[in-house]
């Protein structure tokens, strides 16, 4: 994952926070506004966003409040099945980007959410078209993220492998060790097809080389 303090390298660290957090409430000011049209219900959208208690316990971990990437591109997938403009398309790509390349946890929970949204609002009589680009432009967005990936698989390849896949339970958990050594439980439930399908095709470009 990119380090995200260049965003704010001329910024000192309460600044670079606060510069942060007014990014989180104006990501879901965006979001809010397009689904109520309301100015007043978006901002206390954002405000509520910006400054729920899990910002709190995360304020000294500039990654972990790096999350102002998902509710830009909800809302620009929003915006584009209002109007099917695809500078929608664009927004909705590079904030997806941008989100996953800031922080890898998000890369995981973020494609759950978008698969969700994805399932209820693409799934409308008349959106299947709109599902279609909503999807290319997904993976298009998507095709940066390979290498870093690929690199991830490569430093751990055993944690990969369909047998050790297979091996951990749905209610298991994986400890995963953020930069700074904060250690974070992932359900296996949810990551396991992911890194099952990226081993996959790791092993089987592996066995063709």
């Amino acid at each position: 994952m990119i380090d995200v303090n260049f965003l704010f390298a001329s910024l000192t660290w309460p600044f670079a926070n606060k510069n942060t957090l007014f990014s989180l409430i104006m990501g879901a000011y965006f979001l809010a506004y397009q689904v109520t049209r309301r100015v007043d219900a978006s901002l206390l959208a954002g405000l509520a966003f910006g400054f729920s208690p899990y910002r709190t316990a995360e304020i000294g971990h500039l990654q972990s409040l790096c999350a102002f990437g998902l509710p830009v591109a909800l809302g620009a997938l929003h915006a584009y099945l209002a109007d099917g403009r695809r500078r929608w398309l664009v927004l909705f790509g590079s904030a997806w980007l941008l989100q996953s390349l800031a922080n890898g946890y998000y890369l995981l929970f973020g494609a759950v959410l978008i698969a969700l949204w994805l399932a209820y609002f693409g799934t409308a009589a008349g959106r299947r078209r709109a599902s279609i680009r909503i999807l290319a432009a997904w993976a298009v967005s998507s095709v940066p993220l390979l290498p870093v990936l690929v690199q991830l698989i490569r430093s751990t390849p055993l944690d990969f492998n369909p047998e050790v896949l297979a091996f951990h339970g749905e209610a298991d958990q994986m400890l995963a060790t953020l930069p700074d050594g904060l250690r974070v439980a992932l359900p296996w439930g949810r990551v396991k097809p992911i890194l099952s399908t990226l081993g996959e095709l790791y092993f089987n470009d592996k066995i063709k080389t």
